[in-house]
């Protein structure tokens, strides 16, 4: 072989090698018009190459009828239909999981609305605009309609505690005015001007008020002015001893009161837990009596209010219980009482009730006992003993004797 065909490099000069020309002979051969020259290797590939390039994707050939379906063409084009399908499967996968996922996400809730005479349903997480300082900002349906429930509550506690803090505030104010009038009165050099700045705080006639001053401390300011200068020191030591002392007492009988305050709030704390009364019940009661007093004193001048005590409270308390158990179950009965008999005996069950330690859920039984259903089967029997000694001749006879030295004999007995 020569070293043009041989060589790596090399083409032939004899043949177009940018534009071949060539052809099939319907056999699996390719022939170029060339020059007539042997084929290189370079123009095999560069002929091919431009074949395989030139070749379309829809140009299939088409088989035989006949063809063997075993052959191994047939197969390598089963291989590709099928890894063709595959991805079919996939996106059938992908829509099943998203149907799943919408099935698993739960439903929003809706709010019913209405806009004059058009019923609306809006979505819980609708965004709505709404200014804050200012600035717009977007809320959901769900915080708006949160916001809003919460802010009643919260209006009526901040409208309770704006009236509250007002009041102090008016109260402070007032103690500021008269510690201002006070040290006014303190500091005003005229003696004249003081002793009426006083007179007005203290809302009486300025002329009485000095002359009543001058009439208490006459001798006073004799005394002090007959004094020499050692003794109006020891005057003033002794000034300054009262008032410690005073103080001091003052101290005391305040930690008194707040230690008497704390026995007495123990006290009611332990009726009330042991006649299970709340602390609104027992306040109320409290009041009531506290009213009922008022009312009684300023209808008689000679009526002396009664004081009012933890143990009074839970008194009324318990009696109203036993009261209302005992008149619901004498409602039960047909006993035709008018009204002034009904209290009555009503009112003297409830105290002997009361003083025996009888419960409100004891009292139907102690009514049946006295006026219902026990004291008739009582009576009934009692009426057909009776019956039954006047036909029959027979009286019990009462057993004498027994053990004497624990049951006493009487004559009537005997």
């Amino acid at each position: 072989m020569s070293e043009a065909a041989t060589g790596a490099g090399s083409t032939n000069p004899n043949i177009n090698v940018t534009n071949p020309t060539t052809s099939n002979d319907g056999k699996g051969r390719i022939e170029i018009e060339s020059g007539g020259g042997p084929l290189t290797f370079d123009e095999l590939e560069q002929v091919l190459g431009d074949k395989k390039r030139g070749k379309s994707k829809d140009d299939k050939p088409k088989q035989d009828k006949s063809q063997d379906l075993t052959s191994d063409s047939d197969k390598g084009k089963t291989a590709k239909s099928d890894a063709k399908e595959k991805p079919e499967p996939k996106a059938k996968e992908s829509k099943d999981s998203e149907k799943s996922d919408a099935e698993e996400k739960p439903a929003r809730k809706t709010v019913k609305a209405k806009f004059q005479d058009t019923d609306l349903e809006l979505d819980d997480e609708t965004l709505i605009p709404v200014t804050v300082n200012g600035k717009e900002e977007m809320w959901t349906l769900k915080e708006l309609r949160a916001d809003k429930s919460g802010k009643v509550a919260w209006d009526k506690q901040f409208t309770e505690l704006s009236k509250s803090k007002k009041e102090i505030g008016t109260k402070e104010l007032k103690l500021q005015e008269i510690s201002n009038k006070i040290r006014d009165a303190f500091e005003e050099p005229d003696s004249d001007m003081k002793m009426f700045k006083m007179a007005q705080i203290a809302g009486v006639d300025p002329i009485q008020f000095r002359q009543k001053f001058l009439n208490d401390n006459i001798s006073l300011l004799e005394k002090f002015y007959a004094m020499s200068e050692d003794e109006r020191k020891a005057d003033a030591l002794a000034y300054e001893a009262k008032i410690q002392k005073h103080r001091a007492d003052t101290l005391e009988e305040s930690s008194k009161q707040e230690q008497a305050h704390r026995a007495l709030s123990a006290k009611i704390d332990s009726l009330r837990a042991s006649h299970q009364v709340s602390e609104e019940e027992f306040a109320s009661r409290y009041e009531q009596i506290e009213a009922y007093e008022r009312q009684m004193a300023a209808k008689y001048s000679d009526y002396k209010p009664a004081q009012i005590t933890p143990e009074r409270i839970i008194e009324t308390i318990e009696k109203d219980r036993l009261w209302n158990a005992t008149e619901e179950r004498i409602k039960t009965l047909s006993l035709g009482w008018n009204e002034e008999t009904k209290r009555k005996n009503l009112l003297n069950m409830v105290d002997k009730a009361y003083t025996l330690g009888f419960k409100p859920n004891e009292m139907a039984e102690m009514v049946d006992e006295l006026w219902g259903s026990k004291r008739t089967q009582r009576t009934i029997e009692a009426k057909q003993k009776q019956k039954d000694e006047f036909l029959h001749g027979k009286k019990d006879v009462p057993k004498v004797g027994g053990n004497s030295e624990s049951e006493p004999l009487f004559f009537d007995e005997i």
